[in-house]
């Protein structure tokens, strides 16, 4: 009876050994999953949801998440405009959960620029936020790193005003 009493314990701190090892595994493989995660991924899970937004100058925008795309946020604000936020420009955001997206479906990585073309083939306005400040206007020209835009403010002094891509935090569709 005693050996058998030793092996039952044996057999019983074995399997405490082995059920410690996969929690450790386990959790070593959602840490290392976590640290594979992109934001866009935990974005695209709350698509549809409110969202806020601050942007690298403080601004902070508030919306319905339209499409959470890897170089961009689309949001619809209260109003109803459309907010294109480059992900470059993203501080941090309210809104997010800790789910990822349930599917798989991989879509088109459109650039900032591509989508600024169709806009200018739309000929309708649009608002820049930059840090140096906000141009009203229509663009009329979209090149790799900039965009030119014809200005609709009365307060500057030449038509056309040239800003670098970089430097927009929001583009919003008027």
């Amino acid at each position: 009876m005693h050996l058998e009493s030793l092996l039952a314990d044996l057999d019983s701190q074995f399997e405490q050994y082995e059920r410690s090892a996969r929690a450790a595994q386990a959790w070593e493989l959602a840490e290392a999953e976590a640290g594979r995660t992109a934001l866009v991924d935990r974005l695209r899970a709350v698509e549809g949801g409110a969202l806020s937004v601050t942007t690298r100058t403080g601004r902070v925008v508030s919306g319905k998440l339209l499409q959470a795309r890897q170089e961009f946020l689309l949001l619809r604000a209260a109003d109803s405009s459309q907010m294109l936020v480059p992900m470059g420009a993203v501080v941090s955001v309210r809104g997010v959960g800790r789910q990822l997206e349930t599917t798989s479906s991989q879509r088109v990585s459109y650039t900032v620029a591509a989508v600024l073309r169709q806009i200018m083939r739309t000929k309708r306005p649009a608002r820049f936020n930059t840090a140096a400040g906000d141009i009203t206007g229509r663009i009329i020209r979209v090149g790799a790193d900039h965009v030119d835009v014809l200005s609709m403010d009365k307060r500057d002094l030449s038509d056309r005003v040239t800003l670098i891509l970089s430097a927009i935090e929001i583009v919003t569709s008027i």
